[in-house]
């Protein structure tokens, strides 16, 4: 590779920094949706089209990772635009972001060595290389590639390293590529600004850049780039504007959400510790750190020191110019948005360190580098190896993405003191069925916080599922005490006073969850249930035709619209909806059983009798289905199959009571 010549270089380098995270990330691709990815992305109604553009860059309602982020959610609209909900599309689209990130890296390294080191240019490219292989490898940057709606840290990344990296090369080049280039810095910042907060910095990072590197001093940057540097800054209108959009993001974050700055800056001493461990040592990786708060200043003031003397050695070392001094200050600058401003849940998470991972890691490798000045080549062997069990450990931990389930009990087992995630693992383990366990969990949370409402509402979720409506009940309305602003937990309440038959206390809970969510989908679906059940099918109708203005795409409401269609005797509009619930959901035994019911309404059984039997195929249990069977079967004149169809219903019915 040293005989190569630069281009071809840097090209063979980009293969294996591409082939290396493909085979590292392969397996995330069967990764779920999970935890802020349902509200960013199922439930998320802007990215459903990509017109008009206003309502894509700017949704809704606040409270989600995409709100004030108008890049992230177009991103996201895009995927839906070409594979729906798949996940591996988005999971595809991360992975690239994520390559593109770490050649960025690569070319900002590349070129910082050659210009600091120009007798061993070859070297270079090979300590740069390992250095990005590094970064884009490590474990760390899981949460931020296999957590779907977390591109924003990624995205964000790839227009930071983007903005230094045009810099650097409208430095090296002649006019006009140097405008060129450094209009496409400008550019880059501007869209980082409309992916995260974080990129704040960047106009900062890239005037002591200049300074540390190539102008001698940072007065003498400004000075020969003053227009540049005014049109860079010029970029923090955009993010300005943008958080005064997103205000505190429905609560999540900033100090409208609820928690104390002193408190919440206390936690960040030792979370910055934990983030340089994790840089160094990778275990445990958890999902959710939750509320960590501190007990006394005594009990963190190691982490003080430490944070205080890294600091205070970081801004010396800026002062001479020192490239230990600017990566220094590179890795603070990046986590200062979110440890100087509050979440309102967690104190750290690891996807904040996906950017700032790379200063330490080059300070890492530069340390290595001169401690190997008389075995180059070995050093640099050895730093190359390391790249094999990080990839090893990015690739066993995406297993845990799988699903909500595999994620929260991972969560569980290495945190048990969190709260929420005692929940959220509840409440998963009652997705697969598994009540008792679920309830368990959810004790162990109440037994942690006893104010959390998302507990008392999973609870009675759970309990509704098991039919005990009467116990779900006041959990529902306990958790609605701690928190009555929960669309959810409404429509929850109400679906269980429906199923006691209480419709007007129901029609109550489900007006309020629409008064909090006008959106909210879950709720329209529950209307219109409750108002096919009262014989209100033109109410039914509007209101299932709302939700699918939300969400045309969706199976269940498709489903119902048809049924309340065909009890208004609207049959070819209800054929016409239940033939697209199934095109959306194939394996769909409810929607064919209503599919062949409404064909038998109009007197075309032989019509409804395929559907009908793929119906009972799919749930052999299904009695209504075989029940409509046999009508449909008696109705063409086999009667004598028809009666088995009978039995079979009969059979089904009486093993579910």
């Amino acid at each position: 590779m040293t005989a190569l010549t630069g281009w071809r270089r840097t090209l063979i380098a980009s293969g294996i920094i591409a082939l290396a995270a493909v085979l590292a990330y392969g397996n995330s691709f069967a990764g779920v949706f999970v935890f802020d990815d349902l509200a960013s992305i199922p439930d998320n109604p802007s990215i459903r089209h990509l017109w008009p553009l206003r309502e894509v860059l700017a949704p809704a309602h606040g409270g989600m990772t995409v709100s004030g982020r108008p890049l992230i959610n177009l991103s996201l609209a895009l995927n839906y635009a070409v594979g729906a909900l798949r996940p591996w599309g988005y999971h595809l689209f991360n992975l690239t972001v994520h390559i593109l990130a770490g050649l960025a890296l690569y070319g900002v390294l590349r070129r910082t060595l050659a210009r600091t080191n120009p007798e061993a240019k070859a070297d270079d490219d090979f300590w740069a290389l390992a250095t990005a292989l590094l970064w884009t490898l490590h474990p760390l940057q899981t949460e931020s590639v296999t957590y779907v709606v977390q591109r924003a840290e990624a995205m964000m990344g790839l227009f930071y390293l983007s903005t230094l990296y045009a810099f650097i090369r409208s430095v090296d080049s002649e006019p006009p590529r140097r405008s060129l280039w450094a209009g496409l810095s400008v550019a880059a910042c501007l869209l980082g600004m409309a992916c995260k907060e974080v990129m704040v910095s960047a106009p900062v990072i890239v005037l002591l850049y200049d300074g540390t590197f190539i102008s001698g001093s940072f007065r003498a940057a400004w000075r020969q780039r003053r227009f540049y540097y005014v049109s860079l800054a010029g970029t923090w209108l955009l993010e300005a504007w943008l958080v005064a959009q997103g205000g505190n993001r429905g609560g999540t974050s900033g100090w409208g959400s609820g928690v104390a700055a002193g408190q919440y800056w206390m936690t960040q001493f030792p979370a910055v510790i934990h983030y340089l461990k994790l840089a160094f040592w990778p275990q445990p990786l958890i999902f959710d750190y939750g509320l960590i708060w501190v007990q006394s200043v005594v009990a963190i003031l190691p982490a003080i020191l430490a944070v205080v003397i890294l600091a205070g050695a970081t801004l010396d070392l800026l002062r001479r110019r020192n490239a230990v001094g600017f990566l220094g200050f590179c890795f603070f600058a990046l986590l200062a948005p979110t440890s100087l401003v509050a979440g309102n849940r967690q104190v750290m998470a690891e996807h904040r360190m996906y950017l700032a991972l790379a200063p330490v890691l080059i300070v890492a490798v530069l340390a290595l580098r001169r401690m190997g000045r008389s075995w180059p080549r070995l050093t640099l062997a050895v730093v190359f190896m390391l790249a094999l069990p990080l990839a090893l450990l990015t690739h066993r931990r995406n297993r845990d993405y799988r699903s909500e389930l595999a994620l929260y009990g991972d969560t569980v087992a290495k945190l048990p003191t969190n709260n929420f995630v005692q929940t959220a693992y509840g409440l998963a383990l009652s997705d697969a069925g598994r009540s008792e366990e679920a309830m368990a969990h959810y004790r162990i949370a109440f037994a942690l916080n006893p104010n959390f409402s998302d507990t008392y509402n999973d609870m009675g979720l759970t309990l509704y599922r098991e039919g005990r409506l009467a116990e779900a009940i006041p959990y529902y309305q306990q958790g609605l005490k701690l928190n009555p602003h929960d669309a959810s937990a409404h429509n929850d309440l109400g679906i269980a006073l429906f199923r006691q038959g209480n419709f007007d206390q129901a029609l109550a809970q489900y007006r309020e969850a629409l008064r909090i969510r006008p959106e909210h989908l879950e709720t329209w679906d529950s209307l219109g249930n409750l108002f096919t059940r009262e014989g209100k099918f033109p109410e039914a109708i509007a209101a299932y035709e709302h939700m699918l203005q939300i969400k045309p795409d969706y199976p269940q409401g498709l489903n119902n619209l048809g049924v309340a269609l065909a009890s208004a005797g609207r049959f070819d509009e209800a054929v016409a909806r239940l033939r697209q619930a199934l095109e959306q959901k194939p394996d769909y035994p409810e929607g064919e059983n209503n599919l062949g019911l409404a064909y038998i309404q109009m007197g075309r059984a032989a019509e409804a009798i395929p559907y009908l039997e793929d119906a009972v195929r799919q749930r052999p249990d299904y009695a209504r289905a075989h029940y409509n069977l046999g009508v449909a079967l008696k109705a063409i004149g086999r009667p004598k199959e028809s009666s088995a169809e009978f039995e079979l219903a009969n059979r089904a019915k009486i093993r579910a009571h």
